[in-house]
């Protein structure tokens, strides 16, 4: 999504720490999907607390919100696909339809909570 690549390209600091960058995103989905719901909900007030600060204005001339819901889903849907079709290609065991299916399903709560 522009928008949201705007506010990566402006605040993030992929650049300078991209391990860094990686190592946390792959930590809020681990949370996300393997803990408790409760530790699931603190990593998600953790996100959105980060992004409500965070707003700017895109190349194209229009206004962004990191906090936007859209928006926050937009990347969060996007991380799954990878991490997922990344799990498939790469990892020692790959789900089978029925269980991306589930895994897709649990992760949509957490898009939701965003």
């Amino acid at each position: 999504h522009p928008l949201a690549m705007a506010g990566v390209a402006e605040h993030s600091d992929f650049r300078n720490d991209p391990w860094g960058r990686l190592a946390r995103t792959s930590t809020f989905l681990a949370v996300t999907t393997f803990g408790t719901a409760d530790d699931a909900q603190r990593a998600v007030d953790r996100v959105r607390g980060i992004h409500q600060r965070i707003r700017g204005t895109a190349p194209d001339g229009r206004p962004y919100r990191a906090s936007d819901p859209h928006l926050l889903e937009w990347v969060h849907i996007a991380e799954v696909d990878s991490f997922l079709r990344a799990h498939q290609l790469y990892g020692s065991a790959p789900l089978d339809r029925d269980e991306c299916d589930a895994y897709v399903a649990d992760t949509a709560r957490v898009a939701c909570a965003l």
